[in-house]
């Protein structure tokens, strides 16, 4: 590249941005207690429209998701058979 030649900036969406952005939000669910309960809610999350990130911790009984919509998120939850605290 030369010393004249502007450096190549991605172009990001308006929407990557966004998401890109958004907070983490956390769900408990008192019922989470082994690793089935965590693959099984970490799949039903991650089927969700625009879910980037899904993390069960067991321990601590909560579900912290990056992206999504929060109802859609719920329903998932819920549709597997597990309570989300509100």
């Amino acid at each position: 590249m030369s010393a004249d030649a502007e450096p190549s900036i991605p172009h990001t969406t308006p929407q990557e941005t966004f998401m890109n952005a958004s907070a983490p939000t956390t769900y408990s669910v008192p019922e989470i207690s082994c690793g089935h309960c965590k693959s099984t809610i970490e799949a039903a999350v991650e089927g969700v429209d625009e879910v980037r990130s899904v993390d069960v911790d067991i321990d601590a009984k909560t579900v912290t998701v990056r992206g999504g919509h929060g109802d859609a998120i719920i329903a998932a939850i819920e549709d597997v058979g597990y309570d989300v605290v509100r």
